[in-house]
């Protein structure tokens, strides 16, 4: 595990269960992780995503056949009001809605399978904001059990989903951008 291999981060972040752990991802997402190894690291890290300097991409197979080559959701995202697990876009959800925008662009269609792969690219961070940002717009990505109720049908091993790549400024080499190749 990572604390066996790096015992120094022990103590840093603000979960014990997470140390070092700057962002976190949707369970059963793939991709980039950022873990800082001194607490500075973590804040001047944690500070990025906060002030939204940091890019990330994702990748995705959404269900579906997104007709736009590229496009934007701007939909606030508030928690669901009958499923405790979930998010939702628009005014049926309860409690603040808090902004959330995600750019996408479809890197290809697959008219057979009705499935699309795309980039999705999060201006802010909310939870599962790609997820919820896919279904609002009809296209819901395979294998997600949770914001496709017939993702079963779909034979995926879980939602597909992954952080490709990511680009913040690191405390002593700046500017750097980290990449993770999709799994099988």
């Amino acid at each position: 595990t990572l604390l066996q291999n790096y015992p120094t981060i022990a103590g840093v972040g603000e979960h014990p269960l997470r140390p070092g752990i700057v962002h976190r991802l949707d369970k059963d997402t793939s991709g980039v992780l950022i873990v800082a190894k001194n607490k500075k690291s973590y804040a001047l890290l944690k500070k990025q995503f906060q002030d939204r300097l940091v890019s990330k991409v994702y990748r995705g197979i959404a269900f579906g056949l997104v007709k736009e080559d590229r496009g934007v959701i701007d939909r606030p995202i508030g928690k669901s009001r009958s499923d405790v697990r979930t998010r939702i876009s628009g005014s049926a959800a309860r409690g603040v809605l808090r902004e959330a925008v995600t750019y996408y662009k479809v890197l290809e269609r697959f008219p057979a399978r009705n499935m699309t792969y795309m980039e999705f690219y999060p201006k802010t961070g909310r939870t599962h904001q790609i997820r919820v940002h896919a279904k609002a717009i009809g296209h819901p990505l395979v294998g997600d059990m949770l914001y496709r109720r017939d993702a079963a049908l779909d034979k995926a091993p879980r939602h597909m989903l992954h952080a490709s790549s990511l680009e913040i400024d690191l405390p002593v080499k700046g500017r750097r951008t980290f990449q993770a190749p999709l799994p099988k």
